[in-house]
């Protein structure tokens, strides 16, 4: 009964090892990231299928919903590659679950023809494509296998050189080749071992296990399978922690430790209930089922193969439909009713016809041969027991599994009186009977798995002591300290409280002040920043267009204006701004102010591309007050040549910001007295605005007045000094 699980074991470890060379080493927290934070579906997908393949390690139940997500991008996804990697883990999904019907339908027509470039995904594809082989009774894989290790051990890379030794073992096993396949599995163990990889480890004990015990040595491949138990909780994973207690489960049940199979039955059902997916829980429950069928509970073994069967038929798993039949069988069987034992094996035999699993085929044949020979048809029984025979001959050699039928078709040939055919298979039989292991192993495999048991259990007596130990030792401190602290705490909790209210409200009245003066600042910024006069010149000059009929001047005069007004409402309650859009708003101020003394003077301004880019921040229309003074007070309109500059660049850590002008000059400057107070006005409230910043970033920003040629008076140079912020 062995060889049903371990086939279906080895499609699992083949599942799991295939991806774990490149998973292992992203988290679920930077999948889920690269998921959330993908462009379009072809990145999704990818992100999807790396996660997917994380989750074959860690939780199946996880993985089942990652695959959905991945087939709804079927519907929006037209790159052929995204396509190609949906339909890879659809494909590897129904290889898994046992659907070998419609996993070799599905592959034909998807991948028969198809492979990856990335070498990755062409990996998984390949050791799909021996699987693919094996049902299709293609032997020609053992080639492949051994030309993927021969270029993998080229790479020199411990991890994908165990890889191959595992898939190249596996291959050993459906040849039947004992020594190839064990020697292969421990050469795997070995480059694993060597490898940084626990997990890439954990899964080569696991798989060298399987390989043990599909050849019936299952002692070793207890001890194998207890590594890998250890190994699993060093790494804290429970989901291979819940694969070896089902694996430990079989193997106890299959040496006749049917108490210990039930533990460790129970324990992987514990842990499978957030960690397996419905398919692989179902396949715990048909070992329970079967180990329930061998202590005799036959209530119980119906119960569990109910839950079983019905995901298997859902998800089409005709292998695990056939064992559980198998098992139904061997009920009716051992309860004497025939006809139905009959019916169930009938079942079991189709649908292993289906995958055209000859081991399966053999058994099943082997089973209703006893049966026939159960009610004294000789005639039946020895037609299925030869059948059982020829097929596992025809495809199994040098394989002691099938020993049985020789010594029943011993019995048959003596019921028969053919006496001389009897002593005939009888001979071979007992040859069989001396090769085999297991009754030797059981006891042995008990003092293991008991062991294990045992120790897991000091190991918890010994925690929960430690336990005890230490939280009444804490509890004695605390008493001791209880009292003495007391006190100390209540005058420090006070002076705490207190102290957090008083710099609570002084906090309170500062940020109250500070925003009040800003408030202040702000509409008195926004008042003073636009000259009132500027305003009515602007107005004036629109009217002047619109009388001499020039609407062209006029529109364009009137929208860079509107635009600039809207930019200086907008911005100026703010207390920084991009370095780039204080550019702009100068720009057409200036332009304005161009188009209104008709073009009558030039400007420039050169901020450092460096800044722009780095988007760099200044307090909205800094600058603006300076520029106008330029013009104004600077009459730049009424010289040749009147140009004004403005420079922003990079200083000491500092944004120094220059605006330059040759003009008339302050000395020769004259005005009336209002716009005297407006001057000043504007100066003073640009200083107390880098004071209010200086204050708050703890910074030395500064302004600086100085004619640009000292002996004339002519020209001004105003430098702004602010602290270097960026966006």
């Amino acid at each position: 009964m062995n060889r049903f699980y371990f086939l279906f074991l080895f499609q699992l470890l083949i599942f799991l090892s295939v991806t774990a060379v490149y998973s292992q080493n992203e988290t679920e927290k930077e999948l889920r990231k690269n998921i959330a934070h993908s462009k379009n579906s072809d990145e999704k997908v990818s992100s999807l299928d790396r996660l997917a393949n994380y989750y074959k390690n860690v939780n199946l139940n996880k993985r089942e919903q990652t695959i959905f997500q991945l087939k709804k991008e079927l519907l929006v996804s037209i790159n052929k590659k995204s396509i190609d990697i949906i339909n890879l883990n659809l494909v590897e999904e129904l290889l898994r679950e046992g659907n070998i019907t419609g996993f070799l339908s599905f592959y034909k027509k998807k991948f028969e023809k198809n492979k990856f470039t990335d070498e990755e995904l062409n990996q998984r594809l390949k050791s799909l494509r021996y699987q693919y082989d094996f049902y299709r009774g293609n032997t020609d894989y053992l080639s492949g296998l051994r030309n993927d290790l021969k270029q993998t051990k080229r790479l020199r890379k411990n991890k994908l050189i165990s890889e191959a030794c595992q898939n190249l073992a596996q291959g050993f096993v459906w040849q039947m080749n004992i020594d190839s396949s064990l020697y292969y599995s421990s050469l795997a163990t070995e480059f694993a071992s060597r490898s940084n990889s626990k997990v890439t480890l954990a899964i080569s004990l696991h798989k060298q296990a399987l390989i043990y015990s599909y050849f019936n040595r299952f002692q070793d491949g207890v001890i194998k399978e207890l590594e890998f138990l250890q190994l699993s909780e060093e790494i804290g994973n429970e989901f291979f922690k819940a694969t070896a207690f089902v694996e430990i489960g079989f193997l106890s049940m299959e040496a006749g430790n049917y108490n210990d199979a039930n533990i460790y039955f129970k324990r992987a059902v514990q842990l499978a209930e957030n960690k397996f997916d419905e398919f692989g829980k179902a396949r715990i429950y048909l070992g329970l089922a079967q180990n329930s069928y061998y202590q005799e509970n036959f209530i119980q073994t119906k119960n569990y193969l109910y839950r079983a069967r019905n995901t298997f038929r859902k998800l089409k798993s005709y292998e695990n439909i056939g064992i559980s039949a198998f098992i139904s069988g061997q009920i009716n069987s051992t309860l004497r009713k025939y006809k139905n034992a009959l019916a169930d094996y009938e079942i079991a035999l189709q649908e292993f016809e289906k995958v055209k699993n000859a081991t399966k085929i053999s058994e099943i044949q082997h089973h209703i041969g006893l049966l026939f020979l159960q009610q004294k048809n000789y005639k039946q029984a020895e037609k299925y027991l030869m059948s059982s025979i020829n097929t596992f001959l025809l495809n199994k050699k040098n394989m002691p599994y099938f020993a049985q039928n020789y010594r029943s078709m011993s019995e048959v040939y003596e019921a028969t009186n053919r006496i001389n055919q009897a002593f005939q298979y009888q001979n071979i039989y007992l040859d069989y009977v001396s090769d085999q292991t297991i009754n030797k192993d059981a006891v042995q495999i008990a003092q293991l798995t008991e062991s294990n048991l045992r120790e897991e259990r000091e190991r918890l007596i010994e925690k929960q002591k430690e336990s005890i130990d230490k939280e009444r030792k804490e509890k004695e401190v605390l008493e001791i300290q209880r009292t003495k602290n007391l006190l100390i705490t209540l005058v420090v909790a006070i002076i705490l409280v207190l102290g957090i209210i008083i710099l609570f409200l002084r906090m309170k009245q500062i940020r109250s002040k500070q925003e009040q003066r800003e408030a202040e600042m702000s509409q008195t910024l926004l008042r003073t920043q636009m000259n009132p006069h500027f305003v009515f010149n602007a107005m004036s000059v629109i009217q002047s267009y619109i009388f001499t009929h020039n609407p062209e001047r006029s529109s364009k005069f009137l929208v860079n204006f509107s635009k600039l007004m809207r930019l200086i409402l907008e911005n100026s309650p703010k207390e920084f701004i991009p370095l780039e859009l204080e550019a702009e708003i100068l720009e057409k101020y200036l332009n304005t102010q161009k188009m209104r003394f008709e073009d009558r003077f030039e400007f420039e301004i050169q901020f450092e591309d460096d800044l722009l880019f780095k988007k760099a921040l200044v307090p909205p229309m800094i600058t603006q007050p300076f520029v106008e003074n330029a013009i104004e007070h600077g009459q730049l309109h009424t010289i040749k040549g009147g140009k004004i500059s403005i420079s922003a660049v990079e200083e000491n850590e500092m944004l120094k910001i220059i605006v330059q002008d040759n003009g008339i000059g302050r000395k020769n400057s004259r005005s009336t007295q209002k716009i005297k107070t407006h001057k000043s006005m504007a100066i003073d409230i640009t200083r107390e605005r880098i004071e209010i910043i200086n204050r708050k970033y703890r910074s030395s920003g500064n302004l600086i007045i100085e004619d640009f040629d000292k002996k004339t008076g002519r020209g001004t140079i105003v430098t702004i000094l602010l602290p270097l912020k960026f966006e």
